[in-house]
């Protein structure tokens, strides 16, 4: 007995289609580059003090990020002209 192929078969068998191997690959290949599309539009606008702005900004949110982990600064004032721990 052999398979032979038919128009309803091969409709059958399309249905299917969006879960092939390429068409997932491929969704994921464009969201990829539908990102990077974004991304360079967003950061990479060619001002450079758009450029200084986000690196003031980032180093900002690293000090905030460390502060919040490490807890609170403490300096004692009544001892002058020593290492504070950080």
């Amino acid at each position: 007995m052999v398979n032979k192929p038919s128009e309803a078969k091969v409709n059958y068998i399309e249905k299917f289609q969006r879960l092939s191997p390429q068409t997932i690959i491929t969704g994921y290949a464009n969201d990829i580059v539908r990102f990077s599309q974004w991304f360079t539009n967003f950061f990479h606008n060619g001002y450079l003090r758009s450029y200084h702005m986000k690196i003031i900004l980032f180093a900002e949110a690293l000090l905030i990020y460390k502060l919040w982990q490490s807890g609170p600064i403490q300096i004692d004032f009544e001892k002058p002209y020593t290492t504070y721990n950080l």
